[in-house]
């Protein structure tokens, strides 16, 4: 099995917008945190909103970022103030949309934050009200469908069944048999990635002695996070898995490396 955490962070690259470009993607309703999806199962009445109240009705999602013909990202530009004269020779609107929503580019509007379409299922929606500083969710099925967990049927499959339990059954239950289980690991490294995000924005705000620790700080959960990362591809090594971490994930910790990179790449060049 290939390295599952260097291929989903390739992927998901967020200086890489080819992802949005060529895979299918989604978010989640703002008002009723449904799953814009893109199949016959879960195709739902979408409404897209800009912050002076044009709209665009969207009821057969395909999944590539356009309602009612109008592009999400090409919407964002428009939104923050972008316009056809800020294009550079083979771009288009879409990608500085997408440049806005990655980081990569400031609004227009000087000394504000960046404004969002509003993605909702209510087609009487008060979008005065919306907040469109906030980005909808982002949808970890990237609008696939998903097979529902039926408890209730699980439950009677096993009590007719009444399967034999053992030793050796209950230890993989627990991910016993391999060292600690990849759901342990897999805390800690979420655990350790949380951390370094904090100590890198108190890093950015400290001077003196304290940003000398908080640098020495940082070398140490970089170095875990590391061996965490191996200890976790040794644990799904050979495992019919599929084990992904979710497009905001992986985009989060990408930032985070880039910041974490910066900041150590500083410090031995002084």
């Amino acid at each position: 099995m290939a390295n599952y955490l260097n291929f989903t962070k390739a992927i998901f690259n967020p200086y890489n917008p080819k992802v949005l470009n060529e895979g299918q993607f989604s978010w989640i309703t703002s008002d009723t945190d449904q799953q814009i999806g893109s199949e016959r199962q879960n195709t739902i009445d979408v409404w897209m909103y800009d912050n002076e109240g044009n709209s665009w009705y969207e009821n057969k999602y395909e999944g590539y970022g356009e309602f009612g013909g109008m592009d999400y990202y090409e919407l964002l530009a428009k939104m923050n103030g972008y316009s056809e004269e800020d294009l550079k020779k083979g771009q288009e609107m879409r990608d500085l949309g997408i440049d806005l929503a990655f980081k990569k580019l400031k609004t227009k509007d000087k000394g504000k934050k960046v404004l969002f379409p509003a993605l909702v299922a209510n087609g009487k929606y008060n979008w005065k009200r919306h907040d469109f500083t906030e980005e909808a969710e982002s949808d970890p099925n990237q609008s696939w469908y998903q097979e529902p967990e039926y408890d209730d049927y699980e439950d009677e499959y096993y009590e007719s069944e009444k399967p034999e339990l053992t030793w050796d059954s209950l230890k993989e239950s627990l991910g016993l048999n391999e060292g600690r289980s990849i759901n342990k690991i897999s805390k800690d490294h979420a655990a350790t990635v949380l951390a370094m995000s904090t100590t890198v924005k108190e890093w950015k705000d400290s001077e003196g002695d304290r940003k000398e620790e908080l640098m020495q700080k940082l070398r140490e959960l970089n170095k875990q996070k590391a061996d965490l990362e191996k200890e976790l591809n040794d644990a799904v090594a050979g495992k019919d898995r599929n084990l992904q971490l979710s497009l905001e994930e992986a985009e989060d910790l990408a930032y985070l490396e880039i910041d974490v990179e910066k900041i150590l790449e500083q410090k031995d060049e002084e």
